[in-house]
């Protein structure tokens, strides 16, 4: 393949579609193949594509080397895509989630307040901002911020009250700010909005600890038993 993209670099953007297709597709190990391949190529045609565009095929090579578990490649990626176009609040969000993935979470508070203040500026709207505010939130609870978490939290929950980790958090983020009861009425809240099959035992064993927060051991044996 490398030796027909050298006779005919013009494959690279062949190679380069089939990659996002496969992306799509969450078949994650050829997508980082093809795109690896062919990106640099891409980024290099005798007609200079304009920053933005580089920056969307460095984003998309990024996130197929995270899917297939590469992240320092990944962060390296997305740093010379947000170099390139740093208006580009998918990107500051994208590196943020994978900085908060490798623990590194004073850098993804960093990356998700730009992400909010972007968006905020061009797309109130927008579900990313409220997958921005949750990722804030949980850069701060790791950082033992609750308070802060507190109010990106509640931020997100107002944009979008039937998102299940903007409950989760903003009950998370309650109780480690020493509110019990506004804990318990997010997690109640979170605990019926789980989807995945771990959601529910993850939002007992919140509201457990809530409960006992609250002064209530029977409410939380009875959340401890359920978890387990």
């Amino acid at each position: 393949a490398k030796a027909a993209l050298a006779i005919d670099p013009g494959l690279a953007l062949a190679y380069y579609a089939r990659g996002r297709a496969e992306y799509t597709q969450a078949d994650y190990a050829a997508a980082d193949q093809d795109l690896s391949l062919a990106y640099r190529y891409v980024l290099t045609r005798d007609s200079p594509l304009p920053a933005q565009y580089q920056a969307s095929v460095l984003k998309a090579v990024a996130l197929a080397k995270a899917a297939d578990g590469d992240p320092t490649t990944a962060l390296a990626l997305l740093t010379q895509a947000i170099g390139l176009d740093a208006n580009d609040a998918s990107l500051t969000s994208a590196r943020g989630a994978l900085y908060l993935r490798a623990g590194q979470f004073a850098q993804a508070s960093t990356d998700y307040a730009a992400a909010v203040s972007q968006l905020q500026k061009t797309a109130p709207q927008s579900p990313a901002l409220v997958d921005a505010w949750v990722g804030l939130g949980q850069a701060q609870l790791a950082l033992n911020q609750p308070k802060d978490a507190l109010g990106s939290f509640q931020t997100a929950a107002k944009l979008a009250p039937e998102n299940f980790s903007a409950n989760l958090g903003l009950g998370q983020a309650a109780l480690g700010a020493g509110q019990p009861d506004e804990s318990l009425a997010a997690l109640t809240t979170a605990l019926g909005l789980a989807a995945s099959p771990a959601d529910p035992a993850t939002t007992l064993f919140w509201r457990a600890q809530a409960y006992a927060a609250a002064g209530q051991p029977g409410n939380q044996v009875v959340d401890l038993i359920a978890y387990r």
